[in-house]
Order: structure tokens, then sequence, then C-alpha cells
């Protein structure tokens, strides 16, 4: 049976438009200033990270790994707004499997890269000593590697089974067609969905809970008065762990209603237009995410913020 419903087998929740004209002035211009301010950001990121060598270090090639992850989220929102202001998708196939692909494999690469950074805060304040000969930039980098890696490859469903369908009303739609597991289309969904939840959200936040708790015992455990004669690497250690726990912070605070709504919606009844705005909502917090983490960075990062100013100057 080849009829048009068949092809919906849509597993995000989707905003194919915005019906309502003012919603949709205000859903245009906060993606075009998260767009703009977020790429700008994140390459800055990467040129200083990349171009100075006071700021080479393990912490900042994850860090430069997170931006290369957010810029590539964040080049998403072209679509998006494309698909709002035009009311169906209007590109090739191509960019189809390339704006969801791209999109899936942030959702890894990002919390991945979160999750070695806790690990490497984790090795630098609680086993420095033991850890001294394996936190290289050379094995930061082969991690990365890794990290990609891993994220193309739980992300290869949705480049292969994304494609452009054609909706009744003659407009096309880019979503993603999983195939059925044993003729149920709902059984598929809730298999895909709950699969990228556990190894996307839940196994790498039980890791940095772990991992993170472990690093703020062993910081408390320095006390006020160690702090006042702590030496120098130690503040250095204790200022790139806040920075650290920032960021996850930010991406916790950011995705965790995002992916909760993923679950939930999958066991409504129906779709109507207070969860597709619901749906809008915690989508564009995730891309808020990715363009607040340059912010973030160089308002806590006191190097990385003198070299942009002698930079532009």
């Amino acid at each position: 049976n080849n009829n048009n419903e068949n092809y919906h087998n849509d597993y995000y929740v989707t905003s194919d438009d915005v019906t309502n004209q003012s919603m949709l002035k205000i859903y245009t211009a906060f993606y075009a200033l998260v767009f703009v301010i977020g790429t700008i950001g994140n390459i800055s990121v990467v040129y200083a990270l990349t171009a100075y060598p006071q700021l080479k270090s393990v912490t900042n090639t994850y860090i430069l790994n997170l931006a290369v992850s957010d810029i590539f989220y964040l080049f998403g929102i072209p679509f998006l707004l494309d698909v709002a202001v035009k009311s169906e998708w209007v590109h090739a196939e191509f960019f189809c499997k390339t704006y969801l692909g791209l999109s899936t494999i942030n959702w890894f690469s990002s919390v991945f890269t979160l999750t070695t950074l806790s690990i490497d805060r984790y090795l630098a304040v609680c086993k420095a000593i033991h850890s001294a000969t394996i936190r290289t930039q050379l094995s930061a980098r082969c991690i990365c590697l890794v990290v990609w890696i891993l994220s193309a490859f739980f992300s290869s469903p949705v480049f292969i089974f994304s494609r452009l369908v054609e909706n009744d009303d003659g407009r096309w739609s880019c979503i993603l067609d999983l195939p059925e597991i044993s003729g149920d289309v709902e059984y598929t969904g809730l298999l895909f969905i709950w699969g990228v939840f556990i190894i996307a959200y839940i196994i790498p936040i039980i890791c940095i809970s772990i991992f993170y708790s472990l690093v703020l015992h062993r910081v408390r455990r320095l006390g006020p008065k160690n702090v006042v004669r702590v030496r120098t690497g130690r503040k250095d250690k204790r200022r790139v762990t806040i920075v650290v726990s920032m960021l996850i912070a930010m991406y916790l605070i950011c995705w965790t209603p995002y992916w909760l709504f993923q679950i939930i919606v999958k066991y409504l009844e129906g779709i109507n237009e207070w969860v597709r705005v619901l749906y809008q909502f915690l989508s564009a917090l995730t891309y808020l995410n990715s363009a607040a983490n340059p912010i973030l960075y160089s308002f806590l990062n006191d190097n990385f913020r003198n070299v942009l100013k002698n930079s532009c100057c």
C-alpha cells in the first residue's frame, strides 16, 4: 500500500509551518538572531583556539570540538526559517538529509563532548599525577575523532531514511521515514526515540553526574582555608572546572525539557496546536544553547576574552 499516509512515519515533532502571523514574526526574528550571534560566536571560538598558541590546551581542544558541533547545528536554522515562511520544503532531498543528519549528529557529538570534558576534569582534579601522561592534546584530538565517528554511526539511520514526501495538499515535507518493524509504525517510532534518548541523553548524563560529583567532592575537600593558600595551578583547575560546569548546566537547562517532550509526545493521542507551539519553544531552547556556549565561555575565560579584544583591535 503506497498511499501518502503511510509515508508520514515522522519521528520528530516538526513544525511544517507557523500559521499565526504574529508568531511567525517572533519565530523568524528569534531564530535569525540566534543564528547570527551563535555562528559569529562559535566561529570566533574556533578561530581563537586554533590561531593562538596560548589558548591551546586539552580542555580547549574539547571546547573547540563543542564549538564545531554547535556550528553544524546552527546551520539548520536557515532551513527552519525557509520552511516557516514558505510552509513547505522546497530544497532537494540531499539538503533534507543534510539538515536532519547534521541536527542528529549534534545530539550525539555535543553531549559526548561534554561527557569527555567531565571525565577530563575528573582526571585533572582527582588524578592529576597519574593522568599527566595521558592528558595530552594528541590524545584529546584522538578522542574528539572517536566522538565524531560514534556520532556519525548513531546518526546514520537519519541520513539513510530521511526523504521528501508530498502531502495531500501538494506541498513537500522533509521527514524521517524509518522502515516498519513487525508491521507496526508506532513501535518503530518508540524504539527509535527511546534508543536515541538513552544513547544521546540518559547514559551521558549518568556519566557526567558521576564524574562531576567526584570532582565537586574533591574541590570541596580543599576547604576555604586551603583555597587561600592554593597554588596558581590549582586556581586554574578550579576556574576551568567552573567553565565546564556552566557549559554542562546550560546543556541540561536547554536540552532536558526537549528530550522529555520528545518521549511524552509519543504517547499522546494527537498533536494539537498547543503541542506544536510547545515544541517550537523547546526546540528554540536547544538552538539557544548552541548560541550561548561561546558567550558563556568568553565571560568565564579571561584569556579567551583578551585574545578576542586584541584580534579586533
